[in-house]
């Protein structure tokens, strides 16, 4: 099982695995439960003040809680999110550009997954404010690609199924 660091954003398709529903081996489907329990026994997470992550967990995850786990984090969530002791909501700036403020402007993450950019803004937000956030990965390779950039400016990228990451 992984470490779960201090503070956390998670990539919506974690969740997605941990519930069953995307097409990985069995060991990464425990090894995604196993996260998503261990942060909602003693971790810590960070979301937007744009709810722009939490939209998009709506849209794959039961708020009920309800039958996966993905269902549960988002549950979870929705009963953390204004505690400030288990998740952070984090404010991030939407630009002009349709890019976010926060999202760094290293060249070399020209080409990063236009879709998945809120985690990066949160996760320098959060390491501005709050210390040490990493991002968590299962499945998407986009994280993989980029994993030496984001690691250079302090974002540790956890993959937790390194051998499904999707191109």
């Amino acid at each position: 099982m992984t470490d779960i660091p201090p503070l956390c954003v998670v990539d919506v398709n974690v969740g997605i695995a941990a519930n069953g529903q995307a097409d990985v081996c069995a060991e990464c489907e425990f090894e995604c439960v196993e996260t998503l329990q261990s942060i909602m026994e003693r971790g810590r997470v960070a979301i937007d003040n744009l709810d722009l992550i939490w939209n998009e967990y709506m849209g794959y995850f039961a708020i009920a809680g309800e039958p996966g786990m993905g269902d549960q984090f988002l549950r979870w969530i929705h009963e953390n999110q204004w505690t400030g002791d288990r998740c952070e909501r984090v404010p991030i700036t939407l630009a002009a550009t349709g890019d976010f403020e926060e999202f760094p402007k290293d060249p070399s993450l020209g080409a990063f997954d236009k879709s998945d950019r809120k985690y990066v803004a949160v996760a320098v937000a959060a390491l501005a404010c709050l210390g040490p956030t990493s991002v968590l990965n299962a499945t998407d390779s986009d994280w993989k690609h980029h994993e030496d950039t984001l690691n250079s400016i302090g974002i540790p990228v956890l993959q937790l199924c390194p051998d499904e990451l999707k191109e």
